[in-house]
């Protein structure tokens, strides 16, 4: 069994069966997206000046329930799920999203460069979750500091050459390296791409490897 802990309120249990998912051809779990996004952040607080100081939201399910699965935005629903107010005292926050259940995104609200990010790795349309993004931080920055946050000067931004999957499978394994490359504040817009679908056996294995130890380079 991996066991991740993170403070006293977050600890995430994975059964070894589990882990079955990061075989090649497997969809991931929603468990193992979670545990990583959490491994970033935390290399994120000790890792150097490399790495861009990160912070995630609390689960992998938190964008589902904060558009009540689609259906529209309901940031009462999601109010409490944020630490008051040390989410927002950070560079970038991820927050992994899963669309109509069957493919996983990545945004960020990277609040250093003012800036609403999207990452798909297969150019679905962003435009919706660029507007409820813009419209959760108003309401968490109103919330958890009492001031208006003023976002006409904010970029909605989502790289033209971002890496792209050629199956229907690893969605969920190109959202780890997204937040890893945020992580490590490379440009997923670079040419060549920092990774692409042909690294996903072997960032498959070193995600297994990276969970069972706990902690990521």
């Amino acid at each position: 069994m991996v066991s991740f802990s993170d403070g006293p309120k977050v600890q995430i249990d994975m059964k070894r069966d589990e882990m079955q998912c990061l075989k090649d051809g497997e969809w991931l779990d929603d468990k193992v997206i979670e545990i990583y996004m959490r491994l970033v952040v935390r290399r994120s607080r000790s890792g150097g000046e490399q790495f861009r100081r990160l912070e995630v939201v609390k689960n992998s399910f938190f964008y589902t329930k904060l558009t009540k699965e689609g259906k529209g935005y309901d940031y009462s629903s999601v109010r409490s799920w944020t630490r008051k107010p040390g989410i927002l005292d950070t560079d970038a926050i991820l927050v992994p999203i899963n669309v109509n259940g069957n493919h996983w995104v990545l945004g960020v609200v990277n609040l250093t460069d003012k800036r609403i990010e999207f990452y798909d790795s297969m150019r679905g349309p962003a435009e919706k979750h660029f507007q409820v993004l813009r419209r959760w931080i108003k309401d968490e920055w109103l919330d958890k500091k009492k001031q208006q946050l003023d976002l006409s000067q904010w970029e909605d931004y989502t790289p033209p050459r971002c890496p792209q999957q050629n199956n229907g499978i690893d969605c969920g394994v190109f959202v780890c390296k997204f937040a890893d490359c945020v992580g490590r504040q490379l440009d997923l817009n670079g040419q060549p791409a920092p990774f692409g679908q042909q690294h996903m056996t072997l960032f498959r294995r070193r995600l297994c490897l990276e969970l069972i130890r706990g902690k990521m380079e």
